[in-house]
């Protein structure tokens, strides 16, 4: 059975790949059949080799993510992460977006399930310096 510091300990881990862009820490997170669901309703992402051409388009951008967290609960083998993702360019320009993962994971702690609940209405635009 899945511990809960366990589970929290790998959304932490999913923080922190996000903040330093390290991409295979990130994805060994993911169970290799693991769904992402980002936003909730949008079409799944199925398997790890499609979450991490996920992870690429997001970063084929060139800004700096920067993810600041409000809030994480961990109840058995769910988690929900509530955090503001900021992304800004080179010139200062970007955005923040507000949004709420839900988590499931398999017994070893790993990403089974990721659903990402966010809108245009959790969005800000940062204007450049």
């Amino acid at each position: 059975m899945l511990h809960w510091k366990q589970a929290r300990a790998t959304v932490e881990s999913y923080v922190e790949g996000w903040r330093s862009s390290n991409r295979e820490a990130w994805l060994s997170l993911f169970a290799d059949d693991a769904v992402l669901v980002d936003p909730a309703g949008s079409p799944p992402i199925e398997g790890k080799e499609a979450i991490a051409g996920f992870w690429d388009k997001t970063h084929s951008l060139g800004m700096k993510l920067n993810p600041q967290v409000s809030r994480i609960v961990v109840c058995g083998a769910e988690a929900m992460l509530v955090f503001r993702m900021t992304a800004t360019a080179p010139d200062g320009s970007g955005m923040s977006l507000d949004v709420c993962d839900l988590f499931s994971f398999d017994e070893q702690g790993r990403i089974r399930q990721l659903r990402a609940f966010w809108d245009k209405g959790c969005m800000t635009m940062i204007s450049a310096a």
